[in-house]
């Protein structure tokens, strides 16, 4: 993966022939989460913790600059 503010400049005709994609920085969490989401939620629960915190509390401080990414763990963590 390619982390970069303008995919444009990152084509997916030009990075194929190397097996990688140009990433946003909101759509990495999100490529992590639903490639490792047990791993993901291990560590919100940790980072929670370490702030004195629900993993709900968290997830509502995260929604203001990752909704998507909290909408993505909610779903995987329901009646928590």
């Amino acid at each position: 993966m390619i982390l970069t503010l303008n995919p444009r400049h990152f084509r997916p005709e030009h990075l194929a022939m190397w097996g990688v994609r140009a990433l946003d920085p909101q759509s990495l969490p999100i490529e992590i989460c639903r490639q490792e989401q047990a791993w993901v939620t291990t560590k919100l629960r940790q980072q929670a913790a370490d702030r004195g915190r629900g993993l709900r509390q968290l997830l509502d401080v995260l929604k203001a600059t990752a909704p998507d990414f909290v909408a993505l763990v909610s779903a995987a963590i329901p009646g928590e």
